[in-house]
């Protein structure tokens, strides 16, 4: 038997009833949590019988996460806004076929975790909001500007400074809008209210896409308007994952002159879109005057990556006057293309825009090979420019395992010896090993800088021969 009670809350927009349900009918959803030891996303079916049903639709409603409770949705439920105010530790549960439309706030502070059940069918589609209120009814958590108005990221914080909290998602199919016109601008589509810091998202499952508004990441930061602004940190184990910013703004990372994100990606499938002039992932464009900014960084152990710079944005790195990130890569596959301006690819796929600012950093483990040149159909395994990421002023790069790599010890140190028919380079904390290949291309010549020569050179000094350091004398 189940047992209900209504509560009436009182707000100045309107006044609205919910009902708060303890029931002994259990609710099962799926738990995912990432193995190190076998490297993979484990399940846990888990039931619960004590929490709260969101039910209705009432667009002008909005709902407060209450610490440490457990919330569930089933059928269609329609509400302004569900609220997780600072310091509350919220859990949404989307059932199999339910569907939760409307904006969720998550501020600094605050922690939302949303699993779905065995089918990853429950849906949550999320819109930014902007209110004209003040910001007590919003949980105090933000400050609000002279014309009393609030913008609300999709999922994420508010107006002004509307740092995003703590979001983790186990499950579920999820897609935040923040980039349709009578959406609120300026705010993430996952993350940053206007203003305001990407928040710590975990994403082990489900399908999430996230669109972010004028000149606001995807997933991240929103435009910033004073002081460096940051994309805070995104990770994912699993599940399918794809951002698109706004004008300006990152796919993953920075909203227009915000530096990147701190992205580690474990497994699963991330696509990144950058807006105009930003970067797939990495920062957006950096337009007004003040201090620089930088594409954060990312690390890649395994899964499929795809990121895609517009305009003068990298892949992987900085957008429009912006510096590099820092990127390492030890497993996986990722591909990145640079934007194109006027039907021309600028850029990196992993770097910077141009020589203004600093290309970022790239750390290539053993076992990966790296193909890079204009385009997918007309690469090479590229060679290596001192202090420059290997894929700098290259606009397409793919990089992946290849099991034909083997590395052996030589007189000159940790160089790799290949079995491939093509050029090949070696990249640790960017330094050059090793460059060339045996079998088919016997006797090529390279500099220290990676740069292919016409045969044996007859200047003195030190080169790479056949995967060699060879003394020219």
């Amino acid at each position: 038997m189940s047992t209900a009670k209504t509560i009436f809350i009182a707000l100045p927009f309107a006044a609205f009833a919910f009902a708060e349900a303890w029931t002994a009918e259990p609710i099962h959803f799926v738990k995912r949590s990432w193995d190190d030891a076998s490297k993979k996303v484990v399940e846990t079916d888990t039931a619960i019988t004590e929490y709260t049903v969101l039910s209705g639709n009432f667009e002008k409603k909005k709902d407060t996460v209450k610490a440490d409770t457990w919330y569930v949705v089933k059928g269609t439920v329609t509400r302004l806004s569900v609220f997780a105010p600072p310091g509350a530790s919220g859990n949404l549960i989307i059932c199999d076929g339910a569907t939760l439309k409307g904006q969720i706030a998550i501020n600094e502070g605050s922690t939302l975790n949303i699993y779905g059940q065995e089918h990853d069918s429950g849906k949550i589609q999320a819109e930014s909001v902007e209110l004209v209120t003040a910001p007590e009814n919003l949980g105090g958590a933000m400050e609000s500007p002279v014309d009393g108005t609030v913008s609300l990221a999709a999922i994420g914080g508010g107006w002004d400074g509307g740092n995003m909290g703590t979001l983790v998602i186990h499950g579920g199919s999820i897609i935040a809008h923040s980039e349709k016109p009578l959406n609120a601008e300026f705010v993430a589509g996952i993350g940053g209210g206007r203003n305001g810091n990407g928040g710590s998202v975990t994403i082990y499952g489900g399908t999430v896409k996230a669109y972010g508004g004028k000149d606001a990441a995807g997933i991240g930061s929103a435009e910033q308007l004073n002081g460096v602004k940051h994309g805070g940190t995104l990770t994912v184990y699993g599940g399918t994952v794809e951002a698109h910013g706004g004008k300006h703004g990152a796919g993953i990372g920075g909203g227009q002159d915000a530096s990147g994100s701190k992205v580690t990606i474990y497994g699963g499938t991330v696509k990144a879109y950058g807006g105009t002039d930003a970067a797939g992932i990495g920062s957006g464009e950096k337009f007004a005057p003040g201090p620089s900014i930088n594409g954060g960084s990312l690390t890649v152990y395994g899964g499929d990556v795809f990121t895609d710079g517009t305009g003068w944005g990298a892949g992987i790195g900085g957008g429009e006057d912006s510096d590099g990130a820092d990127v390492k890569i030890y497993g996986g596959k990722v591909v990145a293309w640079a934007g194109a301006d006027a039907g021309k690819k600028n850029g990196s796929a992993i770097g910077s825009e141009d020589g203004d600012g600093h290309y970022g950093k790239l750390y290539i483990a053993d076992g990966l090979r790296v193909w890079a040149g204009q385009s997918a159909e007309s690469t090479s395994l590229f060679p290596y420019e001192t202090r420059v990421p290997a894929c700098r002023w290259r606009p397409y790069a793919r990089i992946e395992s290849d099991p034909r790599v083997q590395q052996v010890n030589t007189d000159a140190g940790n160089i790799l010896k290949k079995s491939a028919v093509s050029d090949d380079v070696r990249i640790r904390e960017g330094k050059l090993d090793a460059v060339g290949s045996i079998g088919r291309h016997a006797d090529r010549w390279f500099d220290l800088q990676g740069r292919k020569l016409n045969g044996k050179p007859t200047d003195k000094g030190k080169y790479l021969h056949n995967g060699k350091v060879e003394v020219v004398k």
